[in-house]
């Protein structure tokens, strides 16, 4: 995930409102979380482990 002010963080989604999207499992801080406003993100990338129709919705 791409932040407006351009940081990169990356974890395991847990849960997802609307207006927030929920990580645990931070990339390199896996002791941490992060709640991010969707309208701070600039763009996503998605890894899935099989091809499973993911939908994405901005």
């Amino acid at each position: 995930m791409r932040l407006k002010n351009g940081e990169k963080i990356s974890g395991k989604v847990s849960a997802v409102s609307e207006k927030t999207v929920h990580l645990t499992a931070l990339t390199g801080q896996e002791f941490f979380e992060a709640l991010i406003v969707l309208e701070d993100m600039s763009a996503i990338a998605v890894r899935a482990a099989a091809k499973q129709g993911i939908a994405l919705e901005w």
